[in-house]
């Protein structure tokens, strides 16, 4: 699953896009999702 998420989102400029794809790829709500970055 994560590999498919990674090929989706390999054409994403920003990392930011990633991000927002990650959610959608596993069906999760924005409000449920609370994102750790290693990017500060």
């Amino acid at each position: 699953m994560i590999k498919d998420m990674k090929q989706q989102a390999f054409g994403f400029r920003n990392f930011k896009n990633f991000k927002v794809k990650i959610p959608n790829a596993l069906n999760i709500t924005k409000e449920e999702t609370k994102f750790i970055s290693s990017r500060a």
